[in-house]
């Protein structure tokens, strides 16, 4: 017999001088840090309730600049990347916590700790951002920072794709100014490179300013001439493409809608049948007030209530009753069965004049950790839904009411341009938002939900109705204007008179995300060029 020699096995030793060297390389100059900081709180004013939009065309400027300057190694400008985002998404989305620490009993140490987790994922895109622009900026130089727009949205792109939303997405910042008109030509995705072109034009030109070496550079001169080109094109879009006026018909809907401000808990059933009266009373105000043909159409908000058409006899009866008396349709949010019976959905549905149901909507995206958790198998019972576990619909297609046709959007859903998208090549008339934002209090959560509606609004060249249970209860027209806004956490009622029309479909509506596609596959095509191993320029040419 003969004996093998066995392999010996040699573990692979690194000298602690190079693991000093490579934890060295995680370790953002602080130059940068405070960029990084900069940048965050900057982005972080521009939206609700601060609001200062305009800061957000610069809140990418100190990062921008500073990562040039500083030269950092690509893991160093993702952990710079990664502090900024967590520290916007933690500055602009805290409100997460108000729900588990307010009605779950949560400490609001654990609450907290969990949202910084859930920020902390979400901060991964834009330390992916910086690190991408980082390997580019040492192989071309600082002009490779025209690419930091086409870069950005592939990561915002990433973002959504991976999370299921992009809420806060820069470009929502812009939703309350005249900026808003482009989302009709490329939807969120537009204002958000408008964002990113405006901060890196911003950024080239103080380095330029900053560094002489720089000035003598013709290629900076002409990375300066670029992005303000692509600014000034960008801008320049709605005034060059405009979209057709559109031509009324002769259709109409009266929609009616009440804010009642149902409290989030501690219900009786005394408490529900004066709530359900405060209802009929908002919207029997503004019925009283109505002298035109027209059909009628009233609109009670999501909310608390957790109505159950389906299995309940008695309120089905009280609606039918009510729809009769009235001559009016009315839609309400309810809880129901799902065809077989194994789940339930969360609804729209309407009941018609003649007290019979006419239409039901489904919900089709459903609120992540609200509605359902997506976690799989045990860790689902680690960390259940908030609400209850809900089954998503099946269908996005309009639903009669009265002469119109209406897309219906239930709370979360106001933030998909795709159901928007949707609804106008399907030939609806209007879209409808029924919301109730009250388990996250009076914070900016109110705001910033009514930002993503404007967006969709402008985007499908629709007018949008809102008929929140807290607020902020409002119609918004096509062009993105905010009509007759209700006062948060108060009583209000309001009526608008819908006038179907002809309209040239936006281009957002012909060609949905192209504009994200185009410019995600630009900025991996350079995200490529930047990660390939190759010569690093001398630090004159930064």
């Amino acid at each position: 017999m003969f004996a093998l020699n066995q392999p010996t096995f040699v573990p692979y030793n690194l000298p602690m001088s190079r693991i000093k060297e490579i934890l060295r390389s995680f370790i953002p100059e602080w130059r940068l840090i405070v960029a990084a900081v900069l940048s965050s709180v900057i982005a972080a004013l521009a939206f609700p309730d601060v609001g200062m939009d305009f800061l957000v065309l610069v809140s990418l400027s100190p990062i921008l600049v500073a990562v040039v300057l500083t030269n950092p190694t690509r893991r160093a400008a993702f952990v710079a990347g990664w502090i900024s985002g967590f520290l916007f998404f933690f500055l602009t989305c805290w409100w997460l916590a108000h729900a588990p620490i307010e009605y779950a009993g949560v400490n609001p140490l654990i609450a907290y700790f969990l949202i910084a987790i859930v920020c902390g994922i979400s901060a991964l895109f834009p330390a992916l951002f910086l690190m991408l622009m980082a390997g580019l900026l040492k192989r071309f130089g600082s002009t490779s920072l025209v690419a930091a727009p086409f870069v950005w949205l592939l990561t915002d792109f990433l973002r959504y794709w991976i999370t299921g939303n992009n809420w806060n997405s820069l470009g929502y910042a812009l939703a309350f100014s005249d900026f808003v008109r482009l989302s009709a030509f490329g939807g969120v995705a537009l204002l958000t490179f408008l964002v990113a072109s405006m901060s890196t034009a911003f950024a080239l030109v103080t380095i330029y300013l900053l560094r002489a070496e720089s000035r003598k550079l013709l290629g900076m001169r002409i990375g300066i001439a670029a992005t303000w080109s692509i600014v000034v094109v960008t801008i320049s879009v709605p005034y060059v493409f405009s979209i057709g006026s559109p031509a009324p018909v002769d259709r109409k809907l009266r929609v009616v809608t009440v804010q009642p401000n149902v409290p989030m808990s501690g219900l009786t059933a005394e408490q529900y049948r004066t709530l359900l009266a405060k209802h009929f009373k908002l919207a029997g105000d503004e019925i009283a007030k109505i002298d035109g043909a027209e059909d009628v159409l009233v609109v009670f908000p999501e909310s608390p209530m957790l109505f159950r058409y389906g299995s309940d006899e008695a309120l089905r009866s009280f609606f039918a009753r009510y729809a009769l008396t009235n001559d009016v349709s009315l839609m309400f949010n309810s809880t129901e069965w799902t065809e077989d019976s194994t789940g339930l959905t969360n609804s729209a549905l309407v009941v018609a004049p003649t007290g019979k149901l006419a239409a039901k909507y489904d919900k089709y995206y459903l609120l992540p950790f609200g509605e359902f958790s997506p976690l799989p198998g045990p860790l689902e019972d680690f960390v259940p839904s908030f609400v209850g576990s809900f089954t998503p619909g099946k269908s996005t297609e309009p639903i009669e009411v009265g002469a119109l046709r209406a897309g219906v959007m239930i709370c979360f859903e106001s933030h998909f341009g795709s159901l928007g998208r949707t609804y106008a090549t399907s030939g609806a008339d209007l879209l409808i938002e029924m919301t109730n934002d009250g388990y996250l209090g009076n914070t900016p959560v109110l705001r910033q939900h009514l930002a993503n509606s404007v967006v969709r609004a402008v985007e499908s060249g629709l007018p949008l109705v809102r008929s929140t249970n807290v607020g902020i209860t409002a119609l918004i027209t096509p062009d993105g204007k905010i009509l007759d806004e209700a006062p948060v956490y108060t009583e209000a009622s309001r009526q608008w008179l819908i006038n179907a029309s002809k309209r040239e479909p936006t281009p957002y509506t012909s060609h949905g995300e192209v504009f994200f596609w185009f410019c995600s596959a630009i900025g991996l095509a350079l995200s490529f060029l930047g990660l390939r191993k190759g010569r690093t320029p001398v630090r004159n040419s930064q």
